[in-house]
C-alpha cells in the first residue's frame, strides 16, 4: 500500500503543480482505475502550448527522456514478420513502424522494479504506479489507452502501415475519417496493396450511403468518412453507436482544436484503439 505521507505528498506536489500551470484543482481521473475522459476538456491545446514553460520536470529529466530514442536504439527498433496478405512488401523501417503500431495497440504495464514505463507509467520494487511526469503514486492499476501518432514524414507510408495494421491487428471494423479529397484514395490503396483473397469489405461512408444501417454497417471490415460527415453523426448519429476496432483519423491535426465539432466528435466515437496520422507539426 502507498504510505500516507507519501500519498500525502504527492497530492500536495500535484495541486501545486496545477496551480503554477493555471490548471483546475482537480477531478479529473484520467489514466486511473475505472476513469474516464471528462465530457468536457479543461483547456484547449493552444492553452496547453501557451503555458507548458512552466512545467517542473521531475525525475532528473527522465518525463523527456521517456519519449525521446535516439538514432542507434531506433535502428534497433524490433520488426514485424512481413504480412502474408499483402501485395506489397513493407521496407525494414515500415516492418518496424508496424511492430511499433502493434504493440501500441496492446500496451502493457512495466514489471515491479523494471526501468521501463509506459505511457509515463513506472512501478516501484513494492509494485506500486508512480507517474513520473506528476510523481502520482497509486497502488492499482492506471488505465492504458490503445493506440497513439504516427507522425512520419509524408511520402514515407504511413498509410501503408496503417493498411498492414488494419490487416494483422485482429478482428472487427475500423473506421478510418479522411479529407474528403483523400477518401477515395484510402480505398485504392487498400485494394492495390492488399491480396484480393484478402481484401476486406470497404464502404464509403458518405452521401447517399449514409443510409446505412449500424448493423449493416458492422458488416464491413473497414469504413472510410469524412470529417464533415463524423461532425455531422455526433450527439447519437450511426457512427458514434457502433463499438469499433479501431479509429483512424488521418489528416488528424484537423481535430487539433478541441472547441471544434469534428473535434467532440471525434472524442464520442466508441473504439478499443484511436490512432492520429498526420505529417504536420502540431
Amino acid at each position: 500500500m502507498v504510505k500516507a505521507t507519501e500519498l500525502k505528498k504527492t497530492r500536495k506536489d500535484n495541486d501545486l503543480q496545477r496551480k503554477t500551470l493555471g490548471l483546475k484543482a482537480g477531478g479529473s481521473t484520467v489514466g486511473l482505475p475505472g476513469s474516464s475522459a471528462p465530457a468536457e476538456p479543461e483547456l484547449s491545446v493552444e492553452e496547453l502550448a501557451r503555458i507548458s514553460q512552466a512545467v517542473t520536470l521531475r525525475s532528473g529529466g527522465e518525463f523527456v527522456k521517456s519519449m525521446v530514442m535516439d538514432e542507434d536504439n531506433l535502428s534497433k527498433m524490433p520488426m514485424a514478420k512481413q504480412p502474408d496478405v499483402l501485395r506489397a512488401t513493407l521496407l525494414p523501417y515500415q516492418l518496424q513502424g508496424l511492430a511499433w503500431l502493434a504493440a501500441k495497440e496492446k500496451p502493457e504495464h512495466p514489471a515491479p522494479g523494471s526501468p521501463d514505463s509506459t505511457q509515463l507509467w513506472k512501478r516501484n520494487a513494492r509494485g506500486n504506479y508512480i507517474n513520473i511526469a506528476t510523481n502520482f503514486v497509486t497502488p492499482s492499476p492506471p488505465g492504458l489507452l490503445s493506440g497513439g501518432i504516427l507522425g512520419d514524414d509524408m511520402g514515407l507510408g504511413k498509410t501503408l502501415q496503417m493498411i498492414s495494421l488494419i490487416m494483422t491487428g485482429g478482428e472487427g471494423s475500423t473506421l478510418i475519417v479522411a479529407p474528403v479529397s483523400v477518401m477515395s484514395n484510402w480505398e485504392q490503396q487498400i485494394r492495390h496493396h492488399v491480396l484480393p483473397e484478402h481484401a476486406p469489405k470497404i464502404l464509403i461512408y458518405h452521401g447517399a450511403s449514409r443510409q446505412t444501417s449500424v448493423k449493416a454497417l458492422q458488416e464491413f471490415g473497414v469504413v472510410i468518412t469524412s470529417y464533415g460527415t463524423m461532425a455531422s453523426e455526433a450527439n447519437g448519429g450511426t457512427l458514434s453507436k457502433i463499438d469499433w476496432r479501431r479509429v483512424v483519423l488521418d489528416e488528424g491535426h484537423t481535430i487539433r482544436n478541441a472547441k471544434t465539432k469534428a473535434s467532440q466528435a471525434a472524442c464520442q466515437l466508441n473504439a478499443q484503439s484511436r490512432w492520429v496520422l498526420t505529417g504536420t507539426p502540431m
